[in-house]
């Protein structure tokens, strides 16, 4: 399941996308997530967006505006 920014996707772009272990909201478990920077075009917004690559989980962690 893919889910949106909750700013419009067309207003950013994913800027880079690494591979980090954290801890799944969804199933609980430590496990590998895709982690993908999102920039607001404006660059008002700079976010992270990360998938677990166990069970699919997409989860937004709003960063810091600069």
């Amino acid at each position: 399941m893919t889910h949106m920014h909750p700013v419009l996707e067309t207003a950013g772009d994913f800027v880079s996308v690494t591979l980090v272990d954290r801890r799944c909201r969804a199933c609980d478990k430590p496990t590998e997530h895709r982690a993908q920077v999102w920039e607001s075009l404006d660059g008002a917004y700079v976010d992270t967006q990360f998938t677990c690559l166990t069970c699919g989980a997409v989860n937004w962690v709003v960063g810091v505006d600069p």
